[in-house]
């Protein structure tokens, strides 16, 4: 355990500025004192292109992507246009700015396109920006 300002940093987590405990993955709370319960949602991320998975609650993670890369895993090069896409689902896609995105038909969503909505049908279409 570590001093950190009022705190005490718990589970080999560190001290930053002197006043904030950063936890190691398995851990949260002021002190870094509770362990979640299920497994670290990071080892399924698959981030790539050296991102940095960051846990978010007890299910969730994303992806900090390393300059020039996007995607909710950076699997995408700014600037690498719709060649590295492969919307689904008769989605077309868009380059604007670097950031290629499929502009969903009518009933779907995801990156790709590739989820189905379910229950009451919508009016618009939906647009997915990779990564967003």
């Amino acid at each position: 355990d570590q001093q950190c300002g009022d705190n005490v940093c718990m589970n080999d987590s560190k001290c930053v500025d002197g006043v904030i405990c950063d936890c190691t993955a398995d851990f949260y709370g002021l002190n870094c004192e509770s362990r979640y319960q299920k497994a670290n949602p990071c080892h399924s991320k698959n981030c790539e292109n050296n991102a940095k998975c960051v846990r978010v609650g007890e299910d969730d993670a994303y992806c900090i992507c390393e300059e020039g890369f996007y995607g909710s895993r950076c699997q995408l090069k700014v600037g690498g246009g719709c060649s590295q896409l492969n919307c689904q689902n008769g989605a077309i896609c868009a380059d604007e700015d670097g950031y290629a995105r499929c502009a969903c038909t009518l009933g779907y969503f995801g990156e790709l396109c590739e989820n189905e909505l379910k229950g009451k049908s919508s009016s618009a279409s939906a647009s997915s920006i990779i990564g967003e």
